[in-house]
């Protein structure tokens, strides 16, 4: 099998997880926890959050906390999701930043150099 072969069975696989974990949630009456999910479909967690992350990059609402997996149901759902979402991005760059500035020191770099590393948008 050639890589693009094998590239389009992944991604039709990771494609058929998500649809059946959305199916799941969908179909819950309450929160449907990661490992509830690994354990029904096979699959590691890594995969089950990959799924997610895919679900909600194509618009699908799931909400997740310590009780589980959700469809969100209100806008004030939605909001609390986008903050949380929005917490971790603001975490990561921060991380970033301090990994930057230690860059820059262990290897003697310039800024310049060091920026060209850094993600668009990261200003």
């Amino acid at each position: 099998m050639n890589t693009a072969t094998i590239r389009a069975v992944i991604k039709h696989q990771v494609d058929r997880n998500a649809k059946l974990i959305r199916a799941k949630i969908e179909c819950s009456d309450k929160p449907v926890k990661s490992a509830e999910l690994e354990h029904y479909f096979g699959v590691a967690g890594s995969i089950v959050r990959d799924c997610i992350r895919d679900l909600r990059r194509a618009g699908v609402l799931i909400i997740g906390d310590d009780e589980g997996y959700s469809i969100v149901k209100t806008y004030e759902e939605y909001q609390h999701l986008r903050n949380s979402l929005r917490s971790r991005c603001l975490s990561m760059f921060a991380t970033i930043k301090k990994m930057d500035e230690s860059a820059l020191k262990q290897f003697q770099k310039s800024e310049p150099q060091i920026r060209e590393l850094t993600m668009v948008g990261d200003e």
